[in-house]
């Protein structure tokens, strides 16, 4: 008698879950004929979106409308390798713009910045020399990716488009409020701002340190982004305009 096929079920719903999830299926599937998820209606074209952006050969992943059979861990999707977007981020490249995504949907009020916090972002990210470019909605899976892979850099919160920033190697800096975003970014690569647990301030923290130590680094290596960039050339500098109080991540206008 033939065993009943193993049938996943998604983890939870959001945007960074289902792009998790589908990454762990794709590796457990390696080897396997077939792996398939739980894919209701409600998310089966963001299924076949987040699919369409990643390489199938590793495995026949299918989605189907029966019921699921196993749950996955929260943890393991969490902790799960992110397979590469069709399109990557080219680090040699001279870049124009910079992603950003300050809008979470699940806890929003955990892990988004303010309104003052974020209009204070936005004033700061068109002064650093690069076009911020928000990566959320309207825009689909596929044109997030484009301009992901075509961003200097990427900063934001534990949002859909973060996960999705993972997958296309762009540089990332992630904001830590009220949510600890390793929970649910453990294993990649990225800048952390702030820390719940050690008093540091997100918002003020990238924008006076962690942004300028990364422009910095272009910089030194010439790369061509370093020279676009017009947050002030070094930390002495930046300190003398702070003790003037214009601080260039709070500009006039």
């Amino acid at each position: 008698m033939a065993s009943e096929p193993v049938i996943y079920a998604p983890w939870n719903t959001g945007l960074g879950d289902q792009w998790a999830c589908i990454n762990l299926l794709l590796q457990k599937g390696v080897g396997l004929d077939s792996i398939l998820l739980h894919s209701p209606p409600l998310l089966r074209n963001m299924h076949e979106a987040i699919l369409s952006e990643l390489p199938i050969s590793r495995a026949n992943l299918y989605f189907v409308d029966d019921a699921p059979t196993h749950h996955l861990s929260g943890y393991d999707v969490w902790a799960t390798d992110y397979l590469p977007t069709r399109l990557q981020h080219q680090r040699r490249d001279a870049h124009k713009f910079c992603a950003y995504h300050f809008d979470g949907l699940s806890s929003a009020a955990d892990k988004n910045p303010n309104p003052a916090e974020h209009t204070l972002l936005l004033r700061a990210l068109a002064a650093s020399g690069f076009t911020p470019v928000n990566v959320g909605l309207p825009f689909s899976i596929a044109q997030a990716v484009e301009i992901l892979a075509h961003s200097a850099f990427f900063v934001g919160v534990d949002s859909g488009p973060a996960h999705i920033a993972h997958s296309t190697g762009v540089p990332m800096f992630l904001l830590e409020f009220g949510l600890p975003i390793i929970t649910c970014h453990r294993g990649k690569s990225f800048i952390q701002c702030g820390s719940r647990h050690e008093g540091r301030y997100a918002v003020e923290e990238f924008l006076r340190h962690k942004l300028p130590t990364f422009i910095d680094y272009l910089r030194f290596i010439g790369h061509p982004d370093g020279e676009r960039s017009t947050v002030p050339h070094d930390r002495a500098a930046r300190d003398a305009l702070d003790r003037t109080g214009n601080a260039w991540w709070v500009p006039n206008g």
